[in-house]
């Protein structure tokens, strides 16, 4: 009796130990890929999800349409803004510079909000060469996060550019 117990236990555990070495199959009804004006549509019929994992920006779910590569969201600055440098982040002595570098003069104009969306700083500049240093007094404000807005109006048109500002002191 005992052998037979351990004769049906052992080929149970080999039994197992084959079906956990399958690798996983789907085999769906319909499917298909269909590229339009570039991008590209996947499709399956008759695959059911059964759970969905969320990690920061990664979603993960059961399934054979994953996708390869994250292809939305901002990647590049626009080119006028790129030459404006905001400094010092956090703000640390009360004032928030800004050092634009454009190629003509136009006019610069600067809002800070709040975390609530309050405007709490308003101000605008007409700049003659398009290359001089702003100042934002801080000090009035709370330690907190701040969202800086700036706009830059010239002849060639208008660029719009957000920074997160944190005042620290």
């Amino acid at each position: 009796m005992k052998r037979l117990l351990l004769l049906v236990s052992s080929v149970g555990c080999v039994a197992l130990a084959n079906a956990q070495s399958v690798g996983p199959s789907i085999m769906n009804t319909a499917g298909g890929s269909k590229t339009i004006a570039g991008n590209t549509y996947e499709w399956s019929i008759g695959e059911m999800i059964t759970s969905t994992h969320v990690g920061g920006s990664l979603v993960v779910t059961q399934g054979i349409l994953q996708p390869l590569n994250a292809t939305t969201g901002v990647t590049t600055i626009p080119s006028k803004m790129a030459n404006l440098k905001v400094y010092p982040n956090p703000v640390t002595n009360g004032w928030l510079y800004l050092q634009p570098n454009f190629e003509t003069g136009g006019k610069v104009t600067c809002s800070i909000t709040d975390a609530t969306g309050r405007l709490v700083i308003l101000q605008s500049e007409e700049l003659q060469n398009g290359t001089e240093l702003q100042s934002i007094p801080m000090n009035a404000l709370a330690i907190g996060q701040y969202t800086l807005t700036v706009t830059w109006k010239d002849k060639q048109g208008e660029a719009i550019s957000n920074f997160k500002i944190q005042k620290i002191q």
